[in-house]
């Protein structure tokens, strides 16, 4: 029975994609339109007087490739840090055309998209961007979809050092202004053990030690 490629969708990218012949096509986000582009291609193929198929070799697409992490990192991660990648790495997508493959992709992608983000960025941030790319290619390589990521040898910048530090004055004027009882309490265990507040959200009460006056949390409790 012959075997004909159908559209699917992508939540992580939000657009509907078909493989023809070894490549895969974006077709968009609406899934009319999507549809109506894919019977062009097949009307396309069909047209051929015999189709073309590419090497088993051929480059995968880069966006592709980031939905297939994040599938894998929304499957095996926690939902922070789905997130956290899920934000930098749709905001990479969209810079670069959707049809570029991986063997396209150069370190000078990346460093363009972080020198326009938009906003003045810390060496930190900057560092987070890079390194969520960066990532993914590695991550790609590690589960055999490419045999070797391009942007293995892309430097990133140092973590950078926080200079701000909240005072005692502005400790107790939050404080003051805070009615919630419960965030107030966030914002006391937060001041007094010096800790993230993304940790703080975090702790449970089986994480907590009266006795020794300490918790046990951890980044994979």
């Amino acid at each position: 029975m012959a075997h004909f490629p159908k559209p699917f969708f992508r939540p992580g990218r939000g657009l509907w994609y078909v493989q023809i012949d070894g490549r895969q096509h974006n077709l968009g986000a609406d899934q009319t339109a999507a549809f109506k582009a894919y019977h062009g291609l097949m009307q396309q193929r069909a047209e051929l007087p015999t189709p073309v198929k590419p090497p088993s070799t051929a480059s995968p697409i880069v966006v592709v490739i980031v939905d297939e992490f994040l599938d894998w990192c929304e499957k095996h991660r926690a939902a922070d840090t789905y997130r956290w990648y899920k934000d930098r790495l749709n905001s990479f997508c969209k810079t670069i055309d959707a049809t570029m493959t991986v063997d396209q992709l150069k370190p000078h992608h990346v460093q363009k998209w972080v020198d326009n983000y938009g906003v003045p960025l810390a060496s930190g941030s900057r560092r987070n961007l890079i390194a969520s790319i960066k990532r993914a290619l590695k991550w790609s390589e590690e589960q055999g979809y490419i045999d070797r990521s391009p942007l293995t040898h892309m430097k990133k910048p140092g973590c950078g050092r926080k200079e701000q530090v909240v005072t005692p004055a502005q400790y107790q004027a939050l404080l003051d202004w805070t009615t919630d009882q419960e965030f107030k309490d966030l914002i006391t265990v937060t001041w007094e053990t010096g800790c993230r507040p993304q940790e703080s959200l975090r702790v449970e009460a089986r994480h907590v030690d009266l006795a020794a006056h300490a918790t046990s949390l951890t980044a994979t409790s």
